[in-house]
């Protein structure tokens, strides 16, 4: 069982992954940015600027999409 920030422990087990692929994360994973350009991260609410409901739209698909990650994150823990 692996413990710790969900970043962490992918950064902690080296898995490399294609460049041509897209990386669907939640936003525990900011700093995949700066790796792996074709990562997409949901847009945070903001006090002063709130999400348009295309933002929105955009936020539940990519968690739609990112469920099944999750689930194997869980998995791996």
């Amino acid at each position: 069982m692996v413990k710790g920030h969900d970043f962490r422990v992918f950064k902690k087990s080296k898995t490399k992954i294609n460049p041509n692929t897209k990386v669907i994360t939640d936003t525990g994973y900011q700093e995949i940015q700066k790796s792996y350009s074709k990562s997409a991260l949901p847009k945070r609410k903001m006090k002063k600027n709130p999400l348009t409901k295309e933002d929105k739209q955009k936020k539940q698909e990519l968690a739609n999409e990112s469920a099944a990650n999750e689930n194997v994150i869980c998995m791996l823990k």
